[in-house]
Parts: C-alpha cells; sequence; structure tokens
C-alpha cells in the first residue's frame, strides 16, 4: 500500500481517477442544477447556480455514468442516528479518502502542507463554499469548533486523544479566512488518517448560527432561560441538540442533504443543500437525488424484510448474510440486484479482561485459556451453516490492504483442536465435571459463562451465537448467550460487567481507531478500564501491566512517528501480540449483502464495507441517481 511520506513537506494535491475526483477549470463548465432548485431561482428565492457554487468546486467521477436528477432515496432504520446523513451519508472532513481506500485527497480543504517534522500541518480552504442558508464557510467556523466547543468543559469534558501528542493538545490557529494552521508538540505521522475519519465531525459547527447557544456569545441567564423554555436540564444539553444535523432541521450543514423533519418522528426526510459544492463532469451540481426517506423501524428483522419485498431503494446496513439465499431468490419479484460488497471487519469474541466476575477474569487473563476457546470453535462448520461456505476463517487481526498486515497473523489459533483445547482447560484446573458433563470452576462451583450480543448489521446473527455456544460445549464449557438492546450492551461495556462480548473487530484503517487492538478509551470492548486508565491519563480505570500495557506504548510510538517504515514495524508489533496472547478470538471476514433497486444506479459493485471509510461516503452518494421512467 502506498503511503505518504511525512516531514519536510511543501503542497500536496492529490486529484485523479481514483479518487472520484477530476481537476477542472470552471471556465471549462457551464453549471447546471436539479429542476426543483431551477424552479426556486426562477422565483427568487435563491440565487443563481454559479454563485451558489465555490470559486473551484469538486468535479465528482460518476462510477457508471452522469446522473439524472429527482426521486427519493427510501431506506430504514432502527434509531435516529443511524440516517448518517451526517457521516456516511454526508462525508465531507477536511481531506478524505480517495475510492482507493488508501489515499487521501482534497474535500473542504482543496490543498495542505506539512512542515516542521510534521508537526505543523496547514490546510487551505476551498474558497467560496457556503452552508446551506448560503452564508460563506470559513476559518471561523473551524476556530469555533477548536475554541467553543474542544475546550468547554460541559460540550468536550475530555480533550479528544487524536488531536494530542505527548498528552499536550493541538493549537489550531486562523492564519487567514480561509487557511488553518494545526500545530503539534510532536511529529503526528497519523494526523491525515485521522482527519480523514475522526475529523469528519470538524465541519459540523456552523458558527454563526450556533453561537445563539453558547455562553460565549449569549449571557448565560438568558441561555439557561431559553434551555429551560424548550425543556433541557442546561444550555450544553441544549447545545447538543441544536448541534446535531440528525436532530436539529435549522441547521446549517455543508453536506449534501439536510435534515427537513423534526424528530421524533417514524418517517425523516432529508432534502437536497442547494449550496452543494460539488458538481459531475458536465457541470450538474450534486447531489443528483432530491430527497432521502428513512423509516423508523423497530428492529434489524423488519429492514430485512422490508429489503426481501422490494421496499427499500439502496440498503448498505442492518442486512444479515444469513438472508443471502432468500435476498437471491426474490431479486427478480422485488426488482433489485444483490451486491457483496467486501468486509474489513472480523465476528469476534471479546473475553473482558476487567470483568468483575472475579471467578471467570482469572480464567480470563490466563493466555491458555482464551486460546482453549478460540481452538474449541469449528470455524468450518461455523461457515457453511452461518455463512453459505463463502466466509473466511480469520484471526482477530488486520486484513489484506491494510498496512500493517501479515498473513501470518490471520491464521493465529484459528484450526480446530478440540483435543488441544481440552488438554489447555484441564491444565488451568478445569478437570471437575458436574453430572451434565459441563465443567466445573477451579473452586469446584459450577462455571458458567455468558457471551452478550445485540441485533445489528454485523453478519453474525443470535443463531450463529448460539453455534459458537454449542461448540464450546463439546469441550465442556457451559456458555449462555445473552441478546440485548444496544443501548445494555454498550452500558455493559462501559462498567466492565461483560463476561465476553460478541460482536466484531476491524481489519483495515484501525490505526485510527485503535479500540480493537490497543485500550485507548472506556469502549474497548476486552479491556474497557484499560481504556479509561489511559484515555484519562492514569486517573481513573486500572492500569494495565506486562504486554497490555506495551501495546499502549507501541501505539504511542506509532502515532507520532514520520517515518513510514518505523510505522509499520510498530504496527505489526502490536499485531503480533495480539496474535499470540489472543485477548480477540477472530471467527470469521464475511461479505456484506446490499440491496440495490434496479434502476437505483452509479452505486459501486467492490466496496469496503468499513466505518473507518465511512462507506459508502467515500465512493460520494451524492452521485447516485435514480433513474426515472
Amino acid at each position: 500500500m502506498k503511503r505518504r511520506l511525512l516531514g519536510l513537506i511543501s503542497l500536496v494535491i492529490v486529484c485523479g481517477l481514483a479518487a472520484g475526483i477530476l481537476s477542472v477549470s470552471p471556465a471549462q463548465a457551464k453549471y447546471k442544477e436539479a429542476p426543483m432548485l431551477a424552479q426556486l431561482v426562477k422565483q427568487g428565492k435563491l440565487p443563481p447556480v454559479e454563485k451558489r457554487l465555490p470559486e473551484k468546486p469538486i468535479v465528482v467521477e460518476p462510477v457508471e455514468k452522469i446522473g439524472e436528477y429527482g426521486g427519493t432515496w427510501t431506506r430504514s432504520v432502527p434509531r435516529l442516528a443511524s440516517t448518517m446523513i451526517h457521516a456516511r451519508l454526508g462525508y465531507e472532513p477536511l481531506v478524505r479518502w480517495g475510492r482507493d481506500a488508501e489515499s487521501i485527497v482534497p474535500n473542504v480543504a482543496e490543498s495542505w502542507s506539512i512542515s516542521n517534522g510534521g508537526r505543523v500541518y496547514t490546510f487551505r480552504l476551498r474558497k467560496g463554499i457556503k452552508w446551506s442558508d448560503g452564508q460563506p464557510y470559513t476559518a471561523d467556523d473551524i476556530m469555533f469548533w477548536y475554541k467553543d466547543v474542544l475546550f468547554n468543559k460541559e460540550l468536550t469534558p475530555a480533550f479528544p486523544t487524536w488531536l494530542m501528542t505527548n498528552g499536550k493538545p493541538v493549537v489550531v490557529k486562523k492564519i487567514d479566512d480561509y487557511t488553518v494552521r494545526f500545530e503539534f508538540s510532536e511529529p503526528y505521522g497519523l494526523f491525515l488518517e485521522y482527519m480523514a475519519f475522526a475529523g469528519n465531525s470538524i465541519t459540523y459547527y456552523c458558527a454563526h448560527y450556533l453561537k445563539q447557544f453558547h455562553p460565549n456569545y449569549v449571557p448565560m441567564e438568558q441561555l439557561n432561560k431559553l434551555a429551560k423554555d424548550e425543556k433541557y436540564d442546561s444550555w450544553y444539553a441544549l447545545f447538543a441538540v441544536k448541534a446535531d444535523l440528525t436532530q436539529n432541521p435549522d441547521l446549517p450543514t455543508i453536506r449534501s442533504w439536510q435534515l427537513k423533519t423534526t424528530p421524533p418522528a417514524t418517517y425523516v426526510v432529508a432534502e437536497r443543500n442547494p449550496y452543494y459544492w460539488k458538481v459531475d463532469p458536465e457541470g450538474n451540481q450534486l447531489p443528483y437525488i432530491d430527497k432521502l426517506a428513512f423509516n423508523i423501524v423497530e428492529s434489524p428483522e423488519i429492514i430485512n424484510f422490508k429489503a426481501l419485498a422490494g421496499e427499500e431503494d439502496m440498503q448498505f446496513q442492518y442486512l444479515w448474510f444469513a438472508n443471502y439465499p432468500a435476498f437471491m431468490e426474490n431479486r427478480n419479484k422485488g426488482g433489485y440486484r444483490v451486491l457483496r460488497w467486501q468486509s474489513a471487519e472480523i465476528a469476534c469474541l471479546f473475553p473482558d479482561q476487567n470483568t468483575k466476575n472475579a471467578r471467570l477474569r482469572k480464567l480470563i487473563e490466563d493466555k491458555r485459556f482464551r486460546i482453549a476457546l478460540s481452538l474449541a470453535i469449528d470455524r468450518e462448520e461455523l461457515n457453511e451453516l452461518c455463512f453459505l461456505g463463502i466466509g473466511t476463517p480469520h484471526a482477530a487481526t488486520s486484513v489484506k490492504g491494510d498496512p500493517y498486515y501479515k498473513q501470518e497473523f490471520t491464521s493465529s489459533y484459528i484450526k480446530y483442536d478440540p483435543k488441544k483445547a481440552n488438554q489447555l482447560l484441564d491444565e488451568i484446573g478445569l478437570t471437575k465435571r458436574d453430572q451434565e458433563g459441563y465443567r466445573l470452576g477451579p473452586d469446584g462451583k459450577p462455571l458458567v459463562i455468558t457471551i452478550n450480543v445485540f441485533p445489528s448489521e454485523v453478519a453474525m446473527t443470535t443463531d450463529g451465537w448460539q453455534m459458537v455456544a454449542k461448540q464450546l460445549a463439546r469441550v465442556g464449557l457451559k456458555v449462555v448467550i445473552k441478546e440485548e438492546s444496544l443501548q445494555l450492551w454498550w452500558e455493559r461495556i462501559y462498567a466492565g460487567e461483560n463476561e465476553i462480548a460478541g460482536y466484531v473487530t476491524v481489519g483495515m484503517h484501525w490505526d485510527v481507531d485503535p479500540i480493537w487492538y490497543v485500550p485507548t478509551f472506556q469502549s474497548t470492548y476486552w479491556a474497557p478500564l484499560y481504556g479509561t486508565w489511559y484515555a484519562t491519563g492514569g486517573k481513573g480505570g486500572e492500569e494495565p501491566s506486562g504486554d497490555i500495557r506495551k501495546l499502549q506504548t507501541l501505539y504511542d510510538k506509532l502515532k507520532v512517528t514520520a517515518d513510514q517504515a518505523e510505522k509499520r514495524k510498530l504496527g505489526q508489533e502490536i499485531l503480533k501480540l495480539h496474535a499470540e496472547n489472543l485477548w480477540v478470538i477472530g471467527l470469521m471476514r464475511y461479505p456484506y449483502p446490499v440491496v440495490v433497486k434496479n434502476n437505483f444506479r452509479n452505486v459501486p459493485e467492490d466496496v469496503i464495507h468499513d466505518w473507518r471509510l465511512m462507506a459508502p461516503g467515500y465512493y460520494n452518494p451524492e452521485q447516485f441517481f435514480i433513474e426515472q421512467k
């Protein structure tokens, strides 16, 4: 994988087909717009399209062909936040992933430079980008995010670690209206990758709108009254809602679609942003699609039923792979096609190193117990019965395409070996069994292990987890699968109340979301208290030792190094420790089913379905279109 060299680098501008972006002079194009906007221009309610676009609009290359204007994209989600109009469908950071899923390309920032040995990043914003209310997007919006959001303890209790080096927060400076500079105390080799992922949130904050809800600009007495009038307990609770693109239809945005429905609602609509700043190669202002409509449903099961019935225009989340045969069988009747996107996710078990179950914690902390769990799982059986034989048994490590990938890591302890599993369990003292053949704990008392799971878009259904439980029973381990709500699942994670969590790990660009392999946050599924300790600088949680502490030390080095070879070495050291210690037990890598109506076009077939890429955001959903008949 090609990676950028960090150091004394001057101007960086990356454009090309791999990025889905073309370099076109504005003088070459006569801009056109959607009919619904042309009508507003005629009525004098909007300025002409040329005045709504920036000086150098981004030109997006369609996946198949130039699209048509119009239509409503209908899909279903189980909760409001899952509309993703702010993220997967509204992926607009300063710099973004290219369509090769590797390169970093311009976006809100048309160029950038790196200086002072990788400590200073200077971004030149695209002049003329406007918020959806027509006001200009400038460096002042970034400074509002930095000064008024990040440095307000009530809005941001803990400064984001991805914006720190050596425990010191970044210093952001406005150079002029269209130039901002990020200064770090140490070289920061991962910063551009972080900007392409976590940096998507920087462009949420519309300063001229949000100032009216912030105490730096409004007297606190007046602000508290406003919060009370709108039934919020505090000014910052009010601000959080006002700054949320999925909850506030009045919030200006630079994204392609803007919320138009006031929550709560079971049918949510977003409408095209008339000031969106990207065009196609023929000068047509994007997006092509007029509206997004979301049905808020009770569960992923309903989403799967609606997709089977052909009621979803393009559904890329919450479809279970177990339903793949049914999707294929019904595609002609439903008028849709079924794509199999690659997934960077691996279904996994996360034994909790910090579980409050003291008896089980001693076992989980023993590497032999974790290895025994892995060897007792028959992944080929799991593949045939749950993944139609087209999944890939995979350890919990990076996948091919990740810069830290090594083939040897992917097969660590995944070969089915119940004889060895039994031997290891006997070796650590689990030799006694009850009348049903289940092993007793070292203290002679019954040993019952709970795996907590939740309904989600991951490929493993409850039936799949039940199969894992049955396989573990073959070596005498009594396992209970407990399905619960996502909210409760997270509460258990944070509190260290899980015994084993069932979910996924990620195998690509994990370095910008390190919780999967390094305890850096409370949300580290397999070691939340160690993650809390790291995130709070030792003020909370539990301090890890041994190889787990070594993971954190290696990541600290990886984060700041500017040398690509050294970065790769450090990342592979982290994965090697995982392969040896098996803190996370990988089960299966799987394809991801996507249901797309036949008249819904420009959807690529080779997307890597991954949150760090904001998929399908890195393929520009604004160029999707609906063929009008």
